[in-house]
């Protein structure tokens, strides 16, 4: 090794550490907005087969619910405010009407 060369490693490693830090951190991001969206669309999915029932709805506290009725269809859309704004929609048929 050189004395050219002294030092390059540790500039090379503080260079690419921030990069390395980012990427994982933006992919741990990702994965709790993947289940932010899962548990959303179970939430609107048992919503919409409590509304098409006819059973007051039971959302949690940290969902927006609009309800909506298309025809024979009972619609439920749960919302989740933040940065990321995440939105779903769930129909299902309305029993008795």
């Amino acid at each position: 090794m050189s004395a050219n060369d002294r030092g390059a490693v540790t500039a090379e490693f503080m260079v690419a550490m921030p990069a390395v830090i980012l990427v994982v951190a933006l992919l741990g991001s990702l994965f709790q907005l993947g289940l932010a969206r899962i548990s959303m669309e179970q939430e609107a999915s048992g919503l919409s087969r409590q509304f098409g029932y006819g059973i007051a709805l039971q959302a949690s506290g940290r969902y927006v619910v609009e309800t909506s009725v298309r025809g024979h269809l009972g619609c439920v859309q749960v919302s989740l405010r933040g940065p990321i704004p995440l939105v779903s929609e769930q129909c299902a048929i309305r029993s008795g009407n």
